[in-house]
């Protein structure tokens, strides 16, 4: 079995992106991960459109804090837009700290935190992280 490529701010750790999944379990709240676990729980026995749990890809990239925390969509991530990164010219407000779910958007073909792209926010803030997310932690989303 070969190992997949992993993306950090840092660089690439690997030569190919792992295909992974997270599930939360909708019967008793619970965030389960990799197909073992899916499978022992029965929740896909019914295919992908099973009405007891959401399915959450794996994005291909790690926080700030490496290994131990990997990027899925649903993950609530914090990052600064700064203001030398562009997209604030003209404004003195400075930097922007932003709290956002990571989905995929299908009309960019890619992935993003709010209207921000994950290749953007990696490329200017090598400091995001993840913080939660949107089914164990939806009130890091409050404003």
């Amino acid at each position: 079995r070969r190992s997949g490529r992993v993306l950090t701010p840092q660089g690439r750790k690997d030569n190919m992106r792992e295909i992974k999944f997270r599930a939360w379990d909708l019967r008793k709240p619970n965030m389960m991960f990799g197909w073992e676990s899916l499978r022992d729980t029965h929740l896909l026995e019914d295919g992908f459109d099973n009405k007891d749990c959401i399915l959450m890809q794996f994005t291909g990239l790690l926080d700030k804090n490496g290994i131990n925390k990997e990027v899925y969509e649903g993950d609530i991530i914090y990052f600064t837009e700064f203001y030398k990164a562009g997209g604030l010219e003209g404004s003195r407000e400075g930097d922007r700290q932003h709290k956002k779910e990571i989905y995929w958007n299908a009309e960019e073909c890619a992935w993003y935190a709010g209207d921000f792209s994950l290749a953007w926010i990696i490329s200017q803030d090598d400091t995001w992280e993840i913080l939660g997310n949107i089914y164990e932690n939806p009130e890091l989303l409050k404003v």
